[in-house]
């Protein structure tokens, strides 16, 4: 009987993890000194009371399963400065505050003159002003060699945007997830309008 009761308790401890359990001591005015979280997990380790891992959902990152919105690879690799223009295109996406109002802004930076060859403001953010920005490229400048850089954004990785760059002939590359300095003449820009 004693035994049946303890496996309820350890079941009914198995739902709160060591951290919940830290709080709620240190809340409780039975301890003077405050517990220190690594002291409850060994307690709890030792005496097999570890809560369950929390199951991952199904539904996060499901475009990344897909094989519609795919990355590509890392061309340019912080190699900016060519000199020719219209050689290297970095675009990316950014907000503006204005009366309290926030908009959207997609620009296309050439590298090795440093300007702003396409740019198109949105109150929304829909695929299609980014789209619209690519359209406003001039194409008599594009070549074959033309690459445009861009983060690893759901916009960029977008099947609509890879299959307008492809008909237009224009060469995607991508940097690593989280290193926003392989995109930095386009981020330096935004970061001076702001």
């Amino acid at each position: 009987m004693q035994n049946r009761q303890f496996r309820k308790s350890k079941s009914k401890y198995k739902k709160n993890g060591y951290r919940q359990i830290t709080m709620m001591l240190n809340k409780s005015k039975e301890f003077i000194k405050p517990v220190n979280h690594k002291r409850i997990y060994r307690i709890m380790k030792e005496n097999n009371l570890l809560s369950e891992f929390r199951q991952r959902n199904p539904y996060k990152g499901i475009p990344g399963v897909t094989y519609d919105h795919k990355t590509f690879e890392n061309i340019v690799n912080c190699n900016f400065k060519n000199s020719n223009a219209y050689n290297v295109l970095c675009t990316d996406i950014t907000y503006l505050i204005c009366k309290s109002k926030k908009y959207y802004l997609s620009a296309v930076k050439d590298s090795s003159t440093g300007k702003i060859v396409s740019y198109e403001l949105s109150d929304n953010l829909r695929i299609d002003f980014l789209l619209q920005t690519i359209r406003k490229l001039n194409k008599g400048f594009l070549t074959d060699e033309t690459i445009i850089h861009s983060d690893q954004g759901t916009y960029f990785t977008s099947p609509k945007y890879s299959s307008l760059l492809s008909r237009l002939n224009v060469i995607q590359s991508m940097p690593y997830r989280g290193k926003c300095t392989d995109n930095a003449p386009i981020e330096s820009f935004f970061g001076h309008l702001k």
